[in-house]
């Protein structure tokens, strides 16, 4: 019996990455320490690499090329707008959907199939350079820490990517990678207790409780307390800036910058704005505003 011979082409996309960055490592910058910091958190939630989006079909477009457009822009757009702020710490949650599909099918973590921009490896290694590019822009002004947030099309697909990031820095003590699979994570600044999730497996309204439960040390020691989730993907993609407060937790979903992909498009969900948000937390003062990146949808 003859069997054709299928190439896995993720470890084809991990491969060549290693092929042409080694680990970092060696010394590392200096950064100037400030009298009044701030930490600015940035927000390029459910970018999705890898969709595919047709104009006739959906009244707009999104490709690889695009996405890595928009994730471009926004980058240079957070750090045009953040100048004068004396930034000490950058904090970089990555998943949150940022690959659009988990696996060589095309479909998400749980088998939804997806419309696609291109085989597995060539999303991959798009959302790769482009999440390195952006490290790289982020480690010119302050150390950066790096949070797993697993979402529901690319659990395992950003959990490799993140472990990618680890390895080409490994030894540079400007990066931190938190990089464990847990579907909540959480970050103490100061006064302020920030937690990171999904809401594809947890209804809303446990939040609040759940933060001083699993932080009971932060969150006694905090004042401002945020969750920061990723829109719900179950049957739609509602992009919006949502904030609620459940009684001292405040719960924020941020937008996309990606567009409406034929299935939501025909169920309805249109009309939000393409935008991300970027955070600035002050360790004395806690929550002290966020900046907007939109795109302006033409035609």
């Amino acid at each position: 019996f003859i069997r054709r011979k299928v190439v896995n082409n993720m470890e084809v996309a991990i491969d060549n990455f290693f092929k042409k960055y080694k680990s970092t490592g060696g010394p590392t910058k200096k950064y100037k320490k400030y009298s009044d910091p701030v930490m600015l958190e940035i927000g390029l939630y459910d970018h999705h690499f890898g969709k595919l989006a047709w104009r006739k079909e959906t009244n707009d477009d999104y490709d690889l090329k695009i996405a890595k457009n928009y994730y471009e822009y926004a980058i240079q757009d957070v750090f045009t707008k953040v100048k004068g702020f004396d930034i000490e710490k950058i904090l970089f949650p990555i998943g949150q959907d940022f690959l659009h599909v988990d696996n060589l099918q095309g479909t998400t973590f749980k088998g939804t199939p997806q419309d696609t921009d291109g085989r597995l490896a060539k999303i991959y290694e798009t959302a790769l350079w482009a999440q390195i590019k952006a490290i790289e822009r982020c480690l010119e002004i302050a150390p950066v820490k790096i949070i797993y947030v697993p979402g529901n099309h690319d659990f395992t697909t950003s959990y490799y990517l993140c472990k990618t990031i680890e390895h080409k820095y490994w030894g540079n003590k400007n990066i931190e990678c938190d990089i464990r699979p847990g579907s909540r994570k959480y970050e103490c600044y100061g006064i302020n207790l920030i937690g990171f999730t999904h809401l594809g497996e947890i209804p809303i309204k446990k939040l609040p409780l759940l933060m001083p439960d699993e932080n009971k040390f932060d969150w006694g020691e905090t004042s401002f307390h945020e969750w920061h989730c990723g829109h719900p993907h179950k049957r739609g993609e509602i992009k919006f800036i949502g904030a609620q407060s459940e009684g001292s937790v405040i719960i924020r979903m941020l937008p996309s910058l990606c567009a409406t992909d034929a299935w939501h498009y025909n169920h309805g969900f249109v009309g939000g704005v393409k935008a991300c948000e970027n955070y600035l937390w002050n360790k004395n003062e806690g929550y002290i505003g966020h900046f907007s990146t939109n795109i302006i949808k033409k035609g």
